[in-house]
């Protein structure tokens, strides 16, 4: 669900398959090279880390990721994030 996409055409998506474990939810890629998308990969823990975590957006460039999600370094409920990547590492 809330499917995004870079201009490099990589998807970035929210997944929580019914019957899965809760830690298996989160933000999820595909990067797609020759017009084929790659395996599905489940993004680290520096994106991935408390509940809820979805509702991704990717900058165009894949420069930044905003999601929200709930962190016990939140302020509330649930929480808007921005996470940078420099030279590939968020």
């Amino acid at each position: 669900m809330y499917i995004t996409a870079s201009t490099k055409g990589n998807l970035y998506f929210t997944s929580n398959e019914k019957g899965a474990k809760p830690e298996d939810g989160g933000i999820y890629y595909a990067r797609q090279e020759e017009g084929q998308y790659e395996t599905i990969n489940r993004m680290g823990e520096e994106i991935n880390s408390g509940e809820w975590i979805a509702h991704s957006y990717i900058a165009p460039d894949e420069s930044y990721l905003i999601f929200d999600g709930e962190k016990p370094s939140g302020f509330g409920d649930c929480d808007l994030y921005i996470s940078f990547n420099e030279n590939g590492v968020w």
